[in-house]
């Protein structure tokens, strides 16, 4: 939650789930009869809880400000999760590189690296999930691991980029 009392969360999407007002001693006051499940992608904001047609309970207004707390898990989320593409060197060589965070404690995702030379069929290449990784394939090198908690992974095409005319690279997410 922030200043304005706006708060936003990341949810498990198709899992039911049921909201609580809570005090400042995070006894719960308002409890929610209802089960809500949210589908993937899915983005709900209100005004206020079921709106308001003149005032609140308190005689307030309804409110003017935007919601600052979606604003500020979006700007984290984007910061902490936005691969990088460079070009790297090796041997006199460019290739094309990925860099980009893995939370090796998540055990339920994996990501893969998928290169392209078209946006249309992509190729899997290295592989990461939980604690396992697959980090050399015939379609991708990792050339830099850092350490856990939160890793740092730099992967590498494995072809050079003066051999195609494009190539682009991505990091597939995914859930069982």
């Amino acid at each position: 939650m922030v200043r304005d009392g706006s708060f936003a969360a990341l949810v498990p999407a198709r899992r039911a789930m049921t909201h609580h007002l809570l005090d400042a001693d995070g006894t719960s006051v308002v409890k929610e009869r209802y089960w809500i499940t949210y589908q993937p992608g899915k983005i709900r904001t209100c005004k206020n809880c079921h709106g308001i047609n003149t005032s609140d309970q308190a005689g307030n207004p309804p409110p003017n400000n935007k919601p600052e707390a979606l604003r500020e898990l979006l700007r984290h989320w984007k910061q902490q999760n936005t691969a990088s593409v460079t070009v790297t060197n090796d041997s006199g060589t460019n290739y094309l590189a990925l860099t980009f965070t893995r939370r090796p404690a998540l055990t339920n995702i994996t990501q893969t690296v998928e290169v392209s030379s078209g946006l249309v069929g992509w190729i899997a290449g290295s592989e990461y999930t939980g604690t396992n990784a697959v980090s050399n394939t015939a379609t991708t090198t990792e050339l830099q691991r850092t350490n856990s908690p939160v890793e740092s992974v730099t992967v590498r095409d494995n072809v050079p980029l003066d051999a195609a005319s494009r190539r682009f690279m991505r990091v597939r997410v995914t859930s069982p």
